[in-house]
């Protein structure tokens, strides 16, 4: 199917060829497929036109440096963060550049650039906290603590994990919850 195609038959307008692939690829994601979620966006690149579809251009390749990071290709995650923040620029998608900012604190931690991270972890807090993305905004603050922690900043990682922490509790997700726990100390959520 083309766009022509999906508007024909009445379908949404995510259902795109492209727009399947990427929630293929989120799936995977979240039963743990990183490599396969990462192939699956490698290999169907094709299926994607940035010129017709740039607000999908700008989540595909937040996604791909997203699931590349966890592969252990920092420099591949740079490239497609970067990428998609200059997708997200041109369209005004500020959800999607502060994720893929906050995915790049996280690969300056895995390069030790800590001067790259602490530029990227403000760019993702101010854009994630003018769009409401808590989740994401949590998951900025936990990569800035990891990286502050590798960096020997504890007092500044504990804080760090706070702010995740507080996200965590006022939406009420137990996966931002997990993350952010390990710079909690026992006593404080051992209630819950």
């Amino acid at each position: 199917l083309d766009q022509a195609d999906i508007a024909q038959q009445g379908l949404p307008a995510d259902c795109s060829p492209a727009a399947i692939v990427l929630r293929t690829a989120q799936s995977l994601y979240f039963i743990g497929d990183f490599a396969g979620a990462a192939g699956t966006l490698e290999a169907e690149e094709s299926r994607l036109d940035a010129s017709r579809e740039p607000n999908l251009a700008a989540a595909w390749h937040f996604w791909l440096s997203h699931l590349v990071l966890r592969l252990g290709k920092p420099h591949q995650c740079i490239d497609a963060a970067r990428r998609s923040i200059h997708l997200g620029q041109a369209v005004g998608d500020h959800a999607t550049m502060g994720k893929a900012d906050g995915v790049l604190v996280m690969s300056a931690e895995h390069l030790g650039d800590y001067v790259l991270g602490e530029t990227e972890a403000k760019a993702s807090t101010e854009l994630l906290t003018r769009v409401s993305e808590p989740y994401w905004l949590g998951m900025t603050h936990f990569y800035l603590g990891w990286m502050r922690m590798m960096a020997g900043q504890f007092v500044d990682a504990l804080a760090c994990q706070d702010q995740a922490y507080d996200l965590a509790i006022a939406i009420s997700d137990k996966r931002l919850l997990t993350y952010c726990l390990f710079g909690k100390r026992s006593e404080e959520h051992t209630s819950e």
